[in-house]
């Protein structure tokens, strides 16, 4: 199929695959226990979500809850461009009423690692050849497919009660005792 021929890609996409993808949420929400303070909420979405009010290209960005409606309910496939599934710059900000109801936004398609925002993780390590990468949770240690890991903690991150050392050991311990075959 030749790149940027959506027909064609739909065509050549067998039945399965394609109710699939249709089945496929466009976002996933997920409520956190007490041991992932200070979240409530994590919201995941594939670019992210626009800041509301801003001129975008096409419209004024609608507050959060619409953006992700508008998504939900298909209405978004009628703009030309969806930015929480295709955009880059505009996606990349966290919005404010998610940290103010304690929500985690993550995402990838940004081709990066970044987990330096408190509100805004994007998780899209593994481009290009990169390892894959991951977030596990409540500890935020960062799990990478060549093995290696780090704690995501950033000096003004606020984490759960047990120390990133504590999280790092362990994860080390483990991975230790694995290669030894224990």
């Amino acid at each position: 199929v030749k790149h940027g021929d959506r027909q064609a890609l739909l065509d050549a996409l067998p039945a399965a695959h394609l109710a699939f993808l249709q089945a496929l949420e466009p976002w996933y929400s997920l409520s956190l226990g007490q041991e992932h303070h200070p979240y409530k909420t994590l919201l995941a979405i594939h670019a992210g979500l626009e800041i509301p009010g801003k001129n975008s290209m096409l419209r004024v960005v609608p507050d959060v809850d619409q953006q992700l409606e508008e998504l939900r309910d298909g209405s978004a496939l009628a703009l030309p461009w969806i930015e929480q599934l295709q955009g880059r710059g505009n996606t990349r900000a966290t919005p404010d009423e998610l940290q103010e109801s304690q929500t985690l936004l993550v995402s990838g398609h940004h081709g990066i690692l970044d987990l330096d925002s408190d509100w805004r993780w994007i998780i899209d390590h593994g481009s290009g050849g990169r390892p894959l990468a991951a977030v596990l949770l409540p500890d935020q240690l960062v799990l990478k497919s060549d093995g290696k890991e780090h704690p995501r903690r950033p000096a003004s991150a606020p984490g759960p009660d047990s120390s990133a050392q504590e999280s790092l050991a362990r994860a080390t311990q483990a991975a230790n005792l694995k290669s030894q075959g224990v």
